[in-house]
């Protein structure tokens, strides 16, 4: 194969990074150089063409070989990981459905997984280094051993058996282990139909909410409705998991009464939305417009451990007489009392304040809200507390 004698470099303006790609013969440029520079539309590199071994290929550079170079470059720096790296997990969460996804050479998003454990457990700059020999076009399955001490076909397996273990750990979805009823937890929904359930003042259930895939599921939150139990509870601790839509908003309400004309005007909520796109300011976890967590040193703003839309999250919320708290994915985000004088405070400033049944009930219903988007709930349990006198 003909080799053009051509001198392409790319260099990155904010790192000044030279990059060569191998398919093209690198020359020294010569006194009498022909250069051309060009900039990427982001101004992030440049796009540097001598021509001076090939004076007649100049023209042909500049209109064929630059306006390539300068759409892709950008693309395909993009595509490999750099020391901002952070693995793309959305939709790639492994379930007990789709274990068999679990390999290192699946979809970018279930590969974004494993090279994030992998960096975890192994080598916490093995991102940089596939980068490096990618961008010179020395890549080659060696690194996974020089990294790590395994190939990456052994980190694949070691990495899918991790995840079949942790799955079996798990238990079946919408079960008890034995110590947990012997600790007093019921489950409130079994994962096959609706008993112990109801729509807000009915004795129905809406077309919106269905059983499907072991879940109960919002799916048309414009024939839904909030969700109710059909037993009432007073103090308790609550544990589920819940996968919300993008954009999706919903929430677990507690003593719920019927004396309210909706239920959200007697039964504080537990918000739940995708905090990346959801519309309401109220975010996931917070006691709606009462109380949200401290910020986050980290990000200057409230404490967040939600994983993204489509992922499953998981959710604590302790209700009893000395203290509420609220929990996600084993996060907590605050404390505090019902009744007392902050909390009557806070009720008084905020929309609530004009309705006077609001909070005061003692004992009612746990209400789920299907009319703001598409969630599913899961492994709903609830452990009733007795009141210490």
């Amino acid at each position: 194969m003909k080799k053009i004698d051509l001198c392409v470099t790319v260099t990155s303006v904010l790192l000044g990074a030279m990059v060569s790609p191998a398919e093209i013969n690198i020359v020294e440029a010569s006194t009498n150089s022909i250069v051309h520079r060009f900039m990427t539309v982001d101004g992030k590199y440049q796009i540097a063409i001598d021509s001076s071994r090939t004076p007649d290929l100049t023209e042909w550079a500049d209109k064929n070989l630059v306006p390539v170079a300068l759409e892709w470059y950008p693309k395909l720096v993009k595509m490999l990981p750099s020391e901002e790296y952070e693995p793309e997990t959305e939709g790639a969460e492994i379930t007990r459905r789709n274990v068999e996804r679990a390999r290192y050479d699946s979809s970018y998003r279930v590969t974004g997984n494993f090279l994030n454990w992998v960096t975890q457990k192994y080598d916490s700059n093995i991102a940089l280094k596939l980068n490096a020999a990618a961008r010179q076009g020395k890549y080659s399955e060696d690194l996974w051993k020089e990294s790590t001490g395994k190939t990456v076909q052994e980190l694949g397996e070691e990495w899918k058996k991790g995840n079949e273990l942790r799955l079996v750990a798990l238990g079946p979805a919408n079960s008890l282990a034995d110590d947990e009823k012997k600790g007093g937890w019921k489950l409130l929904f079994d994962g096959e139909n609706f008993d112990g359930w109801h729509n807000f003042k009915s004795d129905t259930i809406r077309a919106g909410w269905q059983v499907k895939d072991g879940a109960l599921v919002c799916a048309d939150p414009h024939n839904a409705g909030d969700l109710c139990t059909k037993e009432q509870f007073d103090w308790f601790e609550l544990q589920l998991d819940y996968n919300i839509s993008e954009g999706g908003n919903s929430g677990i309400m507690f003593h719920v009464t019927d004396d309210g004309r909706a239920a959200w005007a007697t039964g504080p909520e537990f918000q739940i939305e995708d905090n990346a796109k959801a519309a309401d300011p109220q975010r996931c976890g917070w006691l709606y417009a009462l109380y949200q967590p401290s910020n986050d040193p980290k990000t200057g703003k409230p404490i967040d451990a939600t994983k993204p839309a489509g992922e499953w999250n998981h959710i604590r919320l302790l209700i009893t007489p000395e203290k509420c708290e609220h929990e996600i994915n084993g996060v907590k985000y605050f404390e505090y009392v019902l009744g007392s004088d902050d909390f009557k405070q806070r009720v008084q400033k905020s929309k609530f304040g004009r309705m006077p049944l609001f909070a005061k009930f003692d004992k009612g219903y746990i209400a789920l809200q299907g009319d703001h988007g598409q969630v599913s709930f899961r492994n709903i349990k609830i452990r009733a507390i007795q009141q210490t006198k």
